[in-house]
């Protein structure tokens, strides 16, 4: 069960809130749909049932993405570099085996917003 797609200025405020541009093709994916609903807030007896859109990841809407990021980053201030744990992720997997990276991070083909 997908949400209806994610607007400009949806895309645009992740953006400036996490300090650069989204690959390419997470903004084409976000123009697609914002994000899924949960399948644990799908009622069943309703006849309707969601699954994770990425196998066993969520793809979470722009909301939920910066409420995220805004959440990591109080985080990150509170504890500093001491949080460096990993996650478990399936080998070959998309998913980076860290649970948080910095602002500063940029992966490859992403601008920093200025």
């Amino acid at each position: 069960m997908l949400n209806p797609p994610a607007t400009d200025s949806e895309i645009d405020l992740l953006e400036k809130t996490i300090g650069f541009d989204i690959p390419d093709d997470l903004r084409a994916l976000y123009k697609i749909t914002n994000g899924q609903q949960s399948p644990y807030l799908v009622e069943p007896k309703s006849g309707l049932y969601a699954v994770n859109l990425m196998g066993q990841y969520d793809l979470l809407s722009i909301t939920e993405a910066i409420k995220t990021y805004q959440f990591q980053q109080k985080i990150q201030t509170d504890y500093g570099d001491a949080m460096t744990d990993e996650i478990t992720v399936v080998q070959g997997h998309f998913v980076d085996a860290v649970s948080w990276k910095k602002a500063g991070y940029l992966l490859r083909g992403q601008t920093r917003i200025t």
